[in-house]
């Protein structure tokens, strides 16, 4: 305990050394003294020396410490060395424990432990993996309106964003062309009807077959700029709403036959289309659910449930993807409207997190270092 040389009887007293006096004592010796053997700072052991006649000076105590310096090293290497392979090895094991479990670098080991905990869990501990995939909101009935005919635009009555009802007008075709050359064909097809009957009349069969293809010719015409006539102002086909074609900026400028004005969606019938990459295919399952966020609003999310996969893939430039659609439990806003976008996350099961953080870089080394 007190780590230091000790005699008896002591000259100077500065240690205690009442269990030498009563040794001493019971001995009757005249003189007892005990020196610590140190192997680095530590005390392996203890030499005590005992005399009779007279006491240890100070003289002889700093001989005896130079030998017992002198000796200790000697003594615990044979210690350690000369012994069987079963003592050495849990003498070893057991120096290494001490060191372990031991009262020193508590910090050191109290962030070791810690981190072991931590590396446990990072390598086993379940937590829900969760899909991530660009989404894209729909609409199931979608219906394109196009030019019926080369012409003009000469008023439009519906914007991106209304709401039109069915046999609404949402834009209407400049028709005074169409007026004047329907008035020239009815003229010109009355033309031809007298001629026919002339004809007729004379009993010319020439003539009359003449004039009968010419009346069927003109009559078509008419009957192509009536229809034109009737194509000219587009309605709504159904209630929906306008998603797409603002045309309020193109009245009065020409447009060809085939060109897209309106495309019109259903907004009760709103699903979500999810694009899930190739590599994350094989995770999605039918009725899996999750939630999305739309970049209007991406403080709010909203649950979906899978109900179908393509079952083919669509390229683009990042790689191949895969459709999946997705209903809505719970409905939808009312300020949704098809076309908007955000971002799906659905439940894939549980992983660990190594597992979440590493299985893309697995997959990607099997894919390109198997022979």
């Amino acid at each position: 305990d007190q780590d230091a040389d000790i005699a008896y009887p002591a000259e100077d007293g500065q240690f205690v050394s009442r269990d030498h006096e009563m040794l001493a004592k019971g001995k009757q010796l005249d003189a007892v003294c005990s020196l610590p053997l140190r192997v680095g700072q530590e005390v392996v052991a203890v030499c005590t020396l005992e005399r009779q006649g007279e006491t240890f000076g100070e003289a002889e105590l700093r001989l005896l410490r130079l030998c017992c310096d002198q000796t200790v090293r000697r003594l615990d290497d044979l210690k350690c060395q000369d012994r069987w392979f079963g003592a050495k090895l849990a003498s070893f094991v057991r120096e290494q424990l001490a060191a372990l479990i031991g009262f020193e670098h508590t910090w050191a080991k109290g962030l070791a432990v810690l981190g072991s905990v931590a590396l446990a869990l990072f390598c086993f501990l379940p937590v829900d993996y969760r899909l991530e995939a660009p989404v894209i909101l729909r609409t199931e009935d979608v219906t394109y309106l196009t030019v019926p005919y080369d012409g003009y635009i000469a008023e439009v009555r519906a914007r991106v964003g209304d709401e039109v009802a069915a046999g609404d007008t949402l834009l209407a075709m400049d028709r005074r062309d169409l007026f004047l050359e329907e008035a020239a064909l009815a003229a010109e097809r009355n033309r031809y009807q007298r001629e026919l009957e002339k004809a007729r009349a004379d009993q010319a069969l020439a003539d009359t077959r003449i004039s009968a293809a010419l009346l069927d010719q003109a009559a078509a015409r008419l009957d192509r700029v009536r229809h034109r006539l009737s194509q000219a102002v587009i309605l709504a086909p159904t209630a929906a709403t306008v998603v797409e074609g603002d045309q309020m900026e193109r009245v009065g400028s020409p447009v060809s036959q085939g060109d897209i004005l309106f495309r019109l969606g259903r907004i009760d019938e709103i699903y979500a289309e999810l694009e899930a990459p190739e590599s994350e295919i094989q995770h999605v399952k039918a009725a899996m659910d999750g939630e999305i966020s739309l970049a209007s609003r991406p403080g709010e999310t909203f649950r979906i449930q899978v109900v179908r996969t393509e079952p083919s893939a669509v390229a683009r430039e990042e790689g191949s993807v895969f459709l999946v659609r997705c209903e809505l439990p719970e409905g939808h806003a009312s300020w949704w409207r098809p076309g908007m976008t955000g971002v799906a996350k659905l439940n894939a099961g549980e992983h660990s997190l190594l597992w979440i953080f590493t299985h893309r870089t697995v997959d990607f080394l099997r894919l390109n270092l198997w022979w």
